[in-house]
């Protein structure tokens, strides 16, 4: 476990996790816990990588049951890579629990899954729930899914659990970035089976809509601003009625019309928020 610790003024990732360098195979890291720590870093304080980039041609790497809660984080947020190395394959991440975290002011990304890129091919990310989670104030997307060029063939995202969040002001000065952004730039670098419940998005770039060339699987019980979703399965357009907003209190006042709008039945919601 990675548990306790502050951590100020990395340039590069704080908590780096990487299972594998060049021509390395078959090495797998199995449950992780990061937990409870405060970082303050820019642009990634948490980085998970199957095969980093100097992982050429490395194999059949697996890093399985991650779980990272109840974090602090500033200026960077968490990144997540299946692998990065020029001719890697195979390679996989899977299991990850990213739960009851505050990810703020981010000088990217809040959070960022991209399964291959550098010219690597056939890698996995799968099994991944994002729940009960604050990300706000990044200059680009709150939560950012993505598929590389044709340069790096055949890598997917699967099975996405989004739930209880709390997305804000997250790529306003941004074009392309937005509160949740899901994006392929080949159509072999597939994303699937997204699923978005119970999640607040307000005042993020692109008027609260959902980025990117690609949609969630499903989007139920949230507040957002995007015709595809509004008015049906329990999505609304109305203001959240937060605290004290310009403070960055994000609780909700007694009569906002997001208490109580949620599906307490779905999956992930969890036994505590995340004031417990």
């Amino acid at each position: 476990a990675i548990r306790e610790n502050q951590i100020s003024g990395h340039a590069n990732s704080s908590i780096l996790i990487d299972a594998a360098a060049k021509n390395c195979t078959d090495n797998l890291i199995d449950g992780i816990l990061i937990a409870e720590n405060q970082i303050d870093g820019t642009p990634v304080t948490i980085e998970v990588v199957s095969v980093g980039e100097s992982g050429v041609d490395a194999a059949r790497n697996r890093i399985t049951n991650i779980t990272i809660t109840d974090n602090h984080l500033t200026g960077g947020g968490m990144q997540f890579g299946g692998a990065t190395g020029c001719h890697s394959h195979d390679n996989t991440i899977s299991g990850v629990l990213i739960d009851r975290n505050h990810i703020t002011s981010c000088a990217a990304n809040g959070i960022f899954f991209m399964a291959g890129s550098g010219g690597s091919q056939d890698n996995l990310i799968e099994n991944v729930v994002m729940s009960n989670t604050l990300i706000g104030d990044c200059q680009d997307a709150g939560i950012l899914l993505h598929g590389d060029d044709r340069s790096s063939l055949n890598n997917v995202i699967n099975n996405v659990t989004i739930a209880n969040l709390t997305l804000v002001k997250n790529g306003v000065d941004s074009r392309w970035a937005g509160g949740i952004n899901i994006n392929s730039l080949d159509a072999s670098n597939a994303i699937h089976g997204v699923a978005v419940s119970n999640t607040i998005l307000w005042q993020n770039g692109g008027g609260d809509a959902i980025l990117g060339a690609l949609a969630p699987a499903s989007m139920t019980y949230s507040r957002l601003d995007d015709w595809r979703f509004v008015d049906n399965n329990g999505n609304f357009n109305s203001p959240p009625d937060f605290v004290d907003p310009t403070s960055g209190d994000y609780h909700l006042q007694s009569d906002s019309p997001c208490i109580d709008s949620g599906d307490p039945l779905a999956a992930n919601v969890g036994a505590l928020d995340l004031d417990k």
